[in-house]
């Protein structure tokens, strides 16, 4: 944190500015990727600024923690936290930077923050963005920021800021569209990417290396690692099939619906079963359900 100390003085100092009024954003993306988007109806506009990466820093509001922190001191062994949560300096962060024509109070900015919060994590579920820390989909990253403006000058004012009014709306709209046209620009996070089902297993990681690394050899008969490189290439091969897409994605739904409560264990097995068995019937997709058939067996065991 020295360092970021050392840089916001030489900031303020350069252009002498006073740091205890100013607040800062602060990410290692490519700045020429960012996207600009407005959004305007009748005498309100609303424009949304983002800078996003998502690709190795994606979080799910409720992963595991990397630290703990108290009184400026760091821990870094949280009780529970696994090997893959130890590392908090991973890159990529999402900035947004909402513009308001109109004049809000405190309250009416703190709710509009909400609104703009809540919509990045939107564009990144439209996305099927997976986070890097867990088996969910991401929220958002581990390092994002904020900030809201409104123009104090203006002489109309918006006293109501909702999802259910106009200018909840344009904030929304405006930052789902600037959250993905910047992560689509920065790191190809599109639909055409997502149009994967080993993309859609990302979030899965964890499985997936034991699952090549152990099951794979022990329970496939394997010669050597020419065989091992054409079963994966054999998965690579058929993962941008649409109907493969769809079906994975499916299944991978209702392991979420297993998470969250939704769903019982037995349903989810025989639904899971159905999918493979009737809609995977096909000889190019057997690398597949053999690892699909990995995957939900350790998610259910």
């Amino acid at each position: 944190m020295n360092f970021l100390n050392y840089l916001s003085d030489v900031f303020y100092n350069d252009l002498n500015l006073r740091s205890d009024k100013l607040s800062g954003l602060i990410t290692s993306a490519d700045m020429n990727h960012y996207s600009i988007v407005s959004e305007k109806y009748r005498d309100i506009e609303v424009i949304a600024i983002t800078t996003a990466g998502a690709r190795v820093n994606a979080v799910s509001a409720g992963d595991e923690a990397s630290y703990y922190e108290i009184n400026a001191e760091y821990s870094y062994d949280c009780d529970d936290n696994s090997d893959i949560n130890k590392d908090p300096n991973k890159p990529g962060t999402i900035n947004n930077i909402i513009l308001i024509n109109t004049k809000l109070d405190e309250s009416s900015l703190l709710l509009a923050e909400m609104i703009a919060v809540e919509a990045k994590a939107v564009a990144l579920r439209d996305l099927m963005v997976s986070s890097n820390y867990s088996n969910e989909i991401a929220t958002g990253t581990g390092t994002d920021g904020i900030a809201i403006f409104s123009n104090m000058d203006s002489v109309d004012f918006t006293d109501n800021v909702s999802k259910h009014a106009k200018i909840g709306e344009l904030i929304a709209k405006a930052v789902i569209k600037s959250v993905k046209e910047s992560l689509g620009s920065l790191q190809w996070l599109t639909p055409s990417y997502q149009m994967n089902a080993l993309v859609r297993l990302d979030r899965y990681q964890n499985t997936l290396d034991d699952f090549y690394e152990n099951y794979l050899p022990e329970h496939i008969k394997m010669e050597d690692e020419d065989d091992k490189r054409e079963f994966i290439l054999s998965l690579i091969k058929t993962s941008k099939n649409p109907e493969l897409v769809a079906n994975v994605s499916l299944i991978l739904h209702l392991l979420d619906q297993y998470r969250a409560g939704l769903l019982s264990k037995k349903t989810v097995l025989k639904v899971s079963d159905s999918i493979m068995e009737n809609q995977l019937d096909n000889e190019e997709f057997h690398s597949m359900k053999l690892l699909l058939g990995y995957v939900i067996k350790t998610q259910l065991d």
